[in-house]
């Protein structure tokens, strides 16, 4: 199983997936460009986890 990292993005006081990639510089751009457009640092969090949906899922589910 790979390493994923995936951007996740608290809205609403939700937390939800938006963005995913194997490398974490990829991601790390990403979160960039969403607290450009007027997210703040502490609804942005770049969690790593296998490269499955269920394992993304589960670590969504458990961040909520």
């Amino acid at each position: 199983m790979a390493t994923y990292y995936t951007l996740a993005v608290r809205e609403n006081g939700t937390w939800g997936a938006q963005f995913g990639d194997y490398d974490r510089e990829t991601v790390a751009e990403e979160k960039i460009d969403y607290a450009d457009h007027g997210y703040l640092a502490r609804d942005l969090k770049i969690i790593r986890t296998g490269d499955n949906q269920t394992d993304i899922d589960a670590a969504i589910a458990a961040m909520n």
